[in-house]
């Protein structure tokens, strides 16, 4: 779900690839053991590759919301102790980047949402 979620986005600026295609061969079965052993889901055995990459984009987002929560923290300390925001470049480029991330894994978790409700339900 997460390679087709990416190839769709972005296929059109990946260098002239037939998004169609490589969706299709994602679907095959062939393919889609090679797609489950990239991302590491033959280790999770949840009842099927999608929960699993539920779970998955679900972890994902509860650690960038938290690093993002932590990373705001830090600028507004920081801040009320007198740096200059020229100072912390760095330190938006990476609020910037977890941001970016949890909308990633947010959009995936949309789109198995039938799922994310019968995960959340199970803690």
């Amino acid at each position: 779900m997460e390679l087709e979620f990416i190839v769709s986005k972005y296929g059109k600026y990946l260098g002239g690839i037939s998004v169609e295609r490589v969706l299709d061969s994602l679907r095959r079965d062939d393919s889609g053991e090679a797609v489950r052993r990239v991302l590491g889901l033959d280790q999770v055995d949840v009842g099927g590759g999608e929960s699993a990459e539920c779970l998955k984009a679900k972890a994902f987002l509860d650690y960038y919301t938290s690093e993002l929560a932590r990373l705001r923290s830090l600028y507004g300390e920081l801040r009320s102790n007198g740096i200059s925001p020229s100072d912390l470049t760095t330190l938006v480029r990476r609020m910037r980047e977890a941001r970016r991330l949890a909308r990633f894994y947010r959009g995936i978790l949309k789109r198995c949402s039938p799922q994310v409700s019968d995960i959340s339900s199970q803690k």
